[in-house]
């Protein structure tokens, strides 16, 4: 295998296609479990990169450090080589939810910055969500072509004029019936509103106050529930700059890792290790490895780390009387209050070990009081 590093607007900007194999299951991911976190860490790099730039013109580049890259994870490949008028391809053994999932946010974001009124940014993300041609086929133009079950919602996707010609074509409700709209279709509109929104400053995340309705709930509601999804309300017009931040951080800060596959790699023994082997982590295990990596990364104790992290815990979990620290798994950047520098990474670290498997507020903090217990003791 041939590992290599690349973003993810690196990762469709040259004409390939990935095409996904039959035997492949379709597309599965979640708005709540897979499609909203990954939108969290995303807009995250954002708007460090905002944040950087403001801080930038005060205080110059040489006196801040370089942004922090979030890892997406990995994506199994081996190239196709195409007969003569068609697209060079991969097949992607392993990481095909990844890859059309990111397809679906650049096709999203180009449709949502059209409305921005910058001419260019539409053009720039048209090239990452179209191959050039000309092709003997048609279906070669699209960046990833999935299996089967998912040809029809892809190709309407990209052929769709405007958002309100989705919302019809796959309706939430007929009559009182409700009907679910295909994941691939709820991941475009999530992506799509949820680009229009960060373009007018509104944070999906809310306030990260315990049971607090956010406007991502909201805007997962409307995409359940209603044939026609409208868009959260703003109170700032579109803001160029945002979308050129949104951009870059799909360009620089947020990585892929690809493994190409060579001639003496079986792809399908490749696939089934992968995925049929090894005991999934729980949640405790991935906090366990972020104390650890965290004492080594900046020199402090262990034992400093985990108390950071119950406090953290305690904070959101117990609601202390004359606390003031950031609620567990709140999405609220920690960054903008000055009195929460060192919780940030903590609580962004929570979030991402509990939320992929839907855990509760209480099974993380089991979780870090495993900590404690197994591996700080």
């Amino acid at each position: 295998m041939q590992p290599s590093k690349t973003t993810v607007t690196g990762l469709f900007n040259s004409p390939y296609q990935y095409q996904i194999p039959i035997f492949q299951r379709g597309y599965v991911w979640t708005l709540e479990k897979q499609v909203v976190p990954l939108w969290a860490d995303i807009q995250d790099r954002a708007d460090a990169r905002l944040e950087r730039d403001q801080a930038q013109q005060s205080v110059g580049a040489a006196a801040l450090k370089p942004l922090q890259k979030h890892f997406l994870g990995s994506l199994v490949l081996t190239p196709v080589t195409p007969p003569f008028g068609r697209v060079p391809a991969y097949e992607v053994i392993d990481g095909q939810q990844r890859s059309t999932t990111l397809q679906l946010l650049l096709l999203a974001f180009r449709d949502a910055a059209q409305r921005v009124g910058d001419s260019q940014l539409p053009k720039m993300l048209d090239t990452l969500v179209r191959n050039p041609g000309p092709y003997t086929v048609d279906t070669d133009y699209h960046k990833v072509w999935p299996t089967e079950a998912g040809q029809d919602e892809m190709r309407f996707l990209y052929e769709a004029q405007k958002i309100e010609d989705i919302c019809a074509e796959y309706p939430a409700r007929a009559g009182r019936k409700k009907i679910e709209r295909p994941l691939l279709v709820q991941t475009y509109l999530y992506f799509y509103f949820a680009c229009l929104a960060y373009l007018q400053s509104v944070d999906l995340a809310g306030t990260g106050e315990a049971d607090e309705h956010t406007p991502s709930d909201e805007l997962v509601k409307r995409i359940r529930s209603g044939n026609d999804v409208m868009p959260l309300e703003a109170t700032t017009a579109f803001d160029p700059k945002r979308a050129q931040a949104l951009y870059m951080a799909l360009a620089e800060n947020v990585q892929i890792m690809t493994l190409q596959l060579e001639a003496e790699d079986d792809p399908q023994v490749i696939f089934e290790t992968l995925n049929a082997r090894g005991e999934p982590l729980l949640a405790s295990d991935l906090i366990r490895n972020f104390v650890f990596l965290e004492a080594a990364r900046t020199g402090k104790p262990v034992s400093n780390v985990v108390r950071e992290v119950l406090e953290s815990v305690r904070c959101g979990a117990c609601r202390q009387q004359g606390c003031h620290q950031q609620p567990l798994l709140g999405r609220k950047r920690a960054a903008r209050s000055p009195d929460l520098p060192a919780h940030r990474p903590v609580l962004l670290q929570l979030h991402r070990a509990a939320q992929p498997r839907n855990d509760s507020r209480r099974a993380c903090v089991r979780g870090v009081q495993d900590v404690v217990a197994k591996g700080a003791a």
